[in-house]
């Protein structure tokens, strides 16, 4: 009976003990699923390091910048008229259409325009021979006359006629250049390249002069026009030698120049209009692909922000009233408060609140699940 009990007590303490080991510490370590999972000396369970991706950032001078909205205009928007009348015999170009500076957008009836043209050189020419005839027979008489082999009457019969013809040669000119202006009036020519964004009349239209033919819109040069408010005005004067950056709809950011900033504010916005020059842009097939109409924005540079650095809105945290973001020290996370100064576009202009200036790794993934000391593993970019 007593070895009974005693094989009893023994296999009881077996079973008690087989779930435990002992480290080289002698700390012990419980077994999950058939694997050991290491404890630190205190016995709780140590963390995996956190995975996390990095912006490694260098405080410095970051300038801010002043954002407008706006819309595109056109710099040269022009209605081209008829400058004489008639029937419409040619209509080249439709709406949508892009043309270049000079070709034919329309054509007007001629016929009576050509044949004034062609009688107003034959003029020309027969002046000109009457012109050249006469003057050789006045420089023959001045001759005579100085010889007093005529008599006056003679020599001012031959002045007169010479001074006839050169008046009837001018007169002639003259009449040339009117015929030529009134023919090419006839044509209606692009005066630069642009779009066809109008086109009010077609082809067998009779019209006058002053008809709209076309409207065409440069889409090579633009403009947008911004209202400033005083406090606005004052900045950009005190930083005017900075660039104006157009950020189109594409994001994209272009240069602008500043044209002229009006003297007196608009009687019913109060703002002080700004007019901006900028050139388009075209894409891989040489296509415009920013038009009047498109809205956009307009930085304009303002104050220097010192000791400061760019970052997403997504890289911070908000603990109460404090901004906080996490730094990477000795593959820890440091928690850091930091202040927003400013706003560029999508991303933020920050400082350290306790003036901390080193390059650093700032953490900018799996923010939530960090803490001051927590251990982290960068990943790599692929």
């Amino acid at each position: 009976m007593k070895h009974l009990l005693l094989f009893i007590s023994v296999f009881v303490f077996l079973l008690a003990t087989s779930g435990c080991s002992k480290d080289s510490e002698g700390t012990v370590t419980e077994k999950q699923d058939g694997a050991a999972v290491p404890e630190n000396k205190s016995g709780v369970q140590k963390r995996a390091p956190r995975k996390v991706r990095i912006q490694k950032i260098a405080p410095g001078d970051i300038t801010g910048k002043i954002f407008f909205n706006a819309v595109i205009e056109a710099e040269r928007d022009v209605t081209v008229t008829s400058k004489t009348t008639g029937e419409i015999i040619e209509m080249n170009y439709d709406i949508g259409s892009f043309v270049k500076k000079g070709v034919t957008v329309a054509v007007i009836e001629y016929d009576l325009q050509r044949t004034s043209l062609d009688q107003a050189e034959l003029n020309l020419k027969q002046a000109e021979l009457t012109f050249a005839l006469k003057e050789k027979v006045f420089q023959r008489d001045r001759k005579l006359f100085e010889n007093k082999a005529i008599t006056a009457e003679q020599f001012d019969a031959s002045e007169n006629g010479y001074q006839s013809s050169e008046l009837s040669l001018n007169q002639a000119k003259t009449s040339l250049q009117n015929a030529t202006v009134n023919y090419n009036n006839c044509f209606i020519k692009a005066p630069f390249d642009g779009i066809v964004v109008e086109r009010p009349v077609q082809q067998g239209q009779y019209v006058s002069i002053g008809t709209a033919i076309a409207r065409i819109v440069d889409t090579a040069n633009l403009q947008v026009v911004v209202g400033m408010s005083p406090d606005d005005l004052l900045i950009y004067k005190r930083y005017k030698n900075k660039d104006v950056g157009i950020i189109l709809p594409n994001d994209q950011v272009v240069p602008g120049t500043v044209k002229g900033v009006a003297d007196a504010p608009d009687r019913k916005t109060s703002l002080y209009s700004m007019k901006i020059l900028f050139k388009s842009v075209k894409d891989e097939n040489d296509k415009y692909i920013v038009f009047p109409g498109m809205q956009l924005k307009v930085a304009i540079d303002s104050k220097v922000h010192k000791n400061a650095f760019l970052t997403s809105r997504n890289n911070m945290r908000l603990l109460g009233n404090r901004y906080i973001v996490y730094i990477i020290k000795e593959g820890k996370a440091v928690e850091k408060e930091v202040e927003i100064v400013s706003d560029i576009g999508k991303e933020r202009v920050v400082r350290f609140s306790d003036g901390y200036s080193e390059p650093s790794e700032l953490i900018i993934s799996g923010l939530e699940a960090l803490s001051d000391g927590r251990e982290v593993e960068v990943l790599e970019e692929k």
